[in-house]
């Protein structure tokens, strides 16, 4: 059985301004079940490469508390060589909704447009048993090792 999971809340944070900021950031009910996300990041430091990707995802127990450990990613060698297999799941699902789907650097705006959760289901949670429950995932990117935007996506997972 896979579990069905819906998207409670979405919450982008550009936290160096210097290199961008986001020009919209929501989710979207598609019916009573699905959702889609949509962001869109204005970048202004261009080209942009050395970014780095980590990845944490939290469990709703008392608090958000860590549900597995934080995954580190070099996004631009996993770009040309995609080889960490959690994020090639993630990958697969997010790229069809992007710009995201080429090498560094980056010389125009980033984003995602309507990724609709059912492909969650379909795609990710049959490779990776979760439990039910309240889960948070949030996005770091860094840029030569400092955040520049981060996004928190909450999440309910139900069997």
């Amino acid at each position: 059985c896979v579990a069905h999971v819906t998207f409670t809340n979405l919450k982008c944070n550009a936290t160096d301004r210097n290199i961008g900021e986001f020009d919209y950031c929501y989710i979207k009910a598609v019916n009573r079940t699905h959702k889609y996300v949509s962001v869109y990041f204005k970048l202004y430091q261009r080209p942009l490469s050395n970014i780095t990707l980590n990845i944490k995802v939290f469990r709703k127990s008392n608090g958000y508390q860590p549900f597995i450990p934080t995954i580190n990613i070099d996004l631009c060698k996993f770009l040309i060589n995609q080889k960490h297999p959690f994020m090639i799941i993630f990958y697969k699902i997010t790229k069809q909704y992007s710009n995201i789907n080429h090498t560094c650097p980056y010389i125009t705006d980033v984003y995602v447009d309507k990724m609709y959760t059912g492909n969650l289901e379909s795609d990710f949670m049959r490779y990776i048993p979760i439990p039910e429950g309240d889960y948070l995932i949030r996005l770091e990117f860094q840029y030569n090792k400092a955040e520049y935007l981060n996004i928190s996506l909450y999440s309910k997972v139900l069997k």
